[in-house]
């Protein structure tokens, strides 16, 4: 591990990476709650997804806005435990969510695949996380 600090709260290097992770797996989680209401919407989509994980549905068929609504409820309950676990830089938890909130939406409307780099890129855009 390097001995290069954060300019704004002087933890070491990589000390982001932990809450980015996390909040990879709660993107995860959120696109798998949507893609379930997605396929569950209509029975003949369950053979034809076949064992594609559902995370990615929302690739194939348009999510509506209730199905979004519905699946994001309470999907981002345990962030403000992860940013105070693995936080960085005052890294407030409402900011947290919101961010990810619009990024699931984002996604969901455009239909587009998630990638990692795309959430750090927004957390370090939109929250200051260090990359």
């Amino acid at each position: 591990m390097s001995d290069k600090r954060c300019d704004c709260c002087g933890a070491r290097d990589g000390v982001a990476d932990p809450l980015v992770a996390a909040c990879d797996v709660l993107v995860l989680r959120a696109l798998e709650l949507v893609g379930a209401r997605v396929i569950r919407s209509d029975r003949s989509r369950w053979a034809r997804f076949g064992d594609r994980p559902k995370h990615e549905a929302h690739l194939v068929w348009q999510a509506d806005e209730d199905q979004v609504e519905r699946a994001l409820e309470g999907a981002w309950t345990s962030v403000p435990l992860i940013v105070g676990e693995h936080g960085c830089c005052g890294v407030d938890s409402a900011e947290v969510v919101a961010t990810l909130d619009r990024y699931v939406r984002d996604l969901v409307l455009t239909m587009t695949g998630h990638s990692a780099l795309e959430l750090r890129y927004r957390m370090t855009a939109y929250l200051g996380v260090p990359a």
